[in-house]
């Protein structure tokens, strides 16, 4: 029979679907981008393990020499991803990343929702869980183990607490994590602890031998990896030096934690962190007060809380661990006491509940870039032309982008170093980073060194005036990313051949006009457009440069296919619209161009949007369309900075006229000198 409580709680948990039926799609059209490149060299490791059938014990991929020790502690990890990338390319990380998401998230609704037989009970499932999903779904754009080790640390919690039946499956999950993910052992043994203390405690009161078998079998799967433990725990980074230049191993702070932040009401990720870890904290000082906590949930605490100064990653290792005390908290006869049915306050808040969650999904999304990988600081068109000359050699080069070069170039060029930072030194992170803007640096390095090839990011703005010291190091190519150099001693085919004489890539690194003009105006830099274009005919920088240059031959159609080019690889960049925009206007294509101007302003910072709001006004009001034009006009003209003239006050008020407002073009008209 069903009750209105009943009723209510099953409306709950379709709210919950269709909120992971949102994050699921939105995860699905999110491209692979590199805000973290550990993706490329996961990729990387699994091609070597499955090509050579062995697990890689130092530095393959690098010219260091001798090679350095090397750990793989997330084998099994890479070896999947890469056969998922080998048959369906990216689609396939996309659809691995999604698959694990729902997995976790499905899990975690599973927890929460055991016992939640009252609306009350169901409202806190619901709480817990639409906070960990928000959260989670930020982690989950990455193709990282991660994510793996989130679905195995819910999979032991909710056998553990609810799987009374099913615990003999801890060992063999503890198998599949551990080689999945170096995490695991800490982890792992945090859980082990935890449960294996409450049920020594607790032996007495209730006899459980399964869950002593399985947690000691789940211990001993700590050796069932292709490493030593002892080793591999060693080699877990532990460098102070790192927290410097790895922004999440930097430690939780107080200040962090502290913090809470808007956005139209919606919250971001670090406040729901803040929110939940002081609602944990709430929790245990309450259950301890009243003596009704239990020990696997105080030790899973402490343990998460002591995660902490390892870095502010471990926030969402935290989170799940707290997942049962918060439970047992909110499922406690203090908070969710009555069967009632909801009150209309209660519609009120699972409202906001359901809403929220929606909006910073479409805040966590936007704007989306192009797919199935996004361009975003890769060098593309360098490995592109790399690949194009197949010199071979040694590349100098940001650690950033190591793993995507590895990916790849190797075997044919070898890199320094990537951001894989278990068993490298720091001075080699330093000494590389710092070689593009320290003379004495680069200088040792390219002594020691000698690479073929340098690859050096484009706003290292300094880096052009060290290298006019080593003659020998010629530029021949650039991309929106980085710029590159060649050893004409190594390779003097390629430095004849492509040699790049009077163009400045590090000041075309801030697209300003200006400079982009500037370059166009030399025609010995704009002679190379073409050359360029053919190697990377998707870099916005050398797409930009044509544009401008049929633009000011009045080749207007000619714009076109460049501004396409643009949008096609950087559809979140405005650029593309613009420069289509003004095309389209010059040519005539009046709705065209308002269309396109129209998704230039929605990809603007607030500053340009001034100026193409403007253009937009104008626009409209040359056509007669007076409303609209009014309307842009109004939003982007402040009449009191020394920005707007009298030209642009003159056209706001034959808009308001045009459009009927009479009273706003009589108040306009007030300031106007005639």
């Amino acid at each position: 029979m069903f009750t209105i409580s009943r009723l209510f709680i099953l409306f709950l948990k379709f709210l919950c679907g269709v909120i992971l039926l949102q994050a699921v799609w939105y995860l699905l059209r999110w491209p692979v981008i590199a805000w973290d490149t550990d993706v490329w060299f996961h990729l990387d490791y699994g091609r070597y393990i499955l090509e050579h059938r062995t697990i890689p014990q130092s530095t393959y991929f690098s010219f260091i020499d001798p090679p350095l020790p090397l750990i793989d502690y997330a084998w099994l990890f890479q070896v999947v991803v890469y056969a998922l990338h080998s048959v369906w390319g990216y689609e396939g990380l996309i659809a691995w990343r999604t698959v694990v998401f729902i997995a976790l998230t499905g899990l975690l609704w599973r927890f929460v929702f055991q016992d939640a037989s009252t609306p009350r009970r169901a409202m806190w499932a619901m709480f817990l869980w639409v906070c960990c999903c928000l959260v989670l779904v930020s982690r989950g754009v990455f193709v990282r183990p991660h994510m793996v080790s989130y679905v195995m640390l819910a999979a032991f919690l909710l056998i553990l607490e609810h799987g009374r039946r099913s615990r003999l499956l801890l060992p063999l999950l503890a198998v599949v994590w551990c080689n999945m993910h170096s995490m695991a052992f800490p982890l792992l043994g945090l859980i082990s602890i935890a449960y294996g203390a409450e049920w020594v405690v607790n032996r007495g009161r209730r006899k459980d031998r399964l869950l002593g078998l399985s947690l000691g079998l789940s211990v001993l799967a700590m050796l069932a990896t292709p490493h030593d433990l002892l080793r591999l725990l060693t080699r877990i980074p532990s460098s102070d030096l790192m927290l410097d230049y790895v922004r999440e191993l930097k430690p939780v702070s107080w200040e962090l934690l502290s913090s809470l932040q808007f956005r139209d009401l919606i919250p971001d990720h670090q406040t729901i962190l803040n929110v939940w870890f002081f609602l944990s904290v709430t929790a245990v000082a309450v259950l301890l007060t009243r003596r009704r906590i239990r020990l696997s949930h105080l030790l899973l605490w402490g343990g998460g809380v002591g995660l902490l100064p390892s870095g502010w990653r471990f926030q969402h290792e935290l989170m799940i661990l707290t997942l049962p005390l918060l439970r047992a908290f909110a499922f406690s006869g203090e908070l969710a006491p009555s069967p009632s049915p909801p009150r209309p306050l209660s519609l009120v808040l699972i409202g906001a509940l359901a809403l929220i969650p929606m909006a910073c999904l479409n805040e966590t999304f936007v704007p989306r870039s192009a797919y199935p990988v996004s361009r975003q600081q890769l060098p593309v068109g360098v490995v592109a032309f790399l690949k194009t000359v197949d010199a071979g050699g040694r590349l100098m080069h940001h650690p950033n982008t190591g793993g995507y070069l590895r990916w790849t170039l190797w075997p044919r060029y070898q890199i320094f170093m990537d951001m894989e930072s278990p068993g490298l030194p720091d001075r080699y992170y330093y000494w590389v980073t710092r070689a593009f803007e320290d003379a004495d640096l680069l200088k040792t390095f390219l002594a020691t060194h000698d690479p073929s090839f340098i690859s050096v990011p484009i706003a290292r703005k300094r880096f052009p005036e060290l290298i006019a010291s080593y003659p020998d190091y010629v530029l021949v190519f650039f991309d929106d990313e980085e710029a590159l150099y060649v050893n004409r001693r190594h390779h003097p085919q390629v430095a004849e051949a492509h040699a790049l004489h009077g163009v400045n890539p590090f000041a075309l690194a801030e697209k300003s006009v200006e400079e982009l003009k500037k370059h166009v105006a030399d025609e010995l830099a704009f002679r190379y457009l073409a050359k360029l274009l053919t190697v990377d005919p998707g870099c916005e920088i050398t797409n930009h440069l044509a544009a401008i240059a049929y633009e000011q031959d009045g080749a207007y159609d000619k714009m076109l296919p460049h501004a396409e080019a643009i949008i096609e690889s950087y559809p979140e960049s405005s650029t593309g619209y613009e420069l289509k925009a003004r095309a389209l206007h010059k040519l005539g294509a009046l709705d065209e161009a308002l269309s396109a101007y129209q998704l230039a302003w929605e990809r603007s910072d607030k500053a340009a949007r001034v100026g193409l709001g403007r253009t937009i006004g104008l626009l409209y009001l040359a056509h007669q369309q007076h409303a609209e034009a009014y309307r842009w006009l109004r939003a982007s003209l402040d009449l009191f900075s020394s920005e707007t003239d009298q030209d642009d006050a003159r056209a706001l008020i034959d808009a308001a006229r045009g459009a009927g407002k009479l009273r706003e073009a009589k108040r306009f008209s007030t300031l106007l000198i005639e």
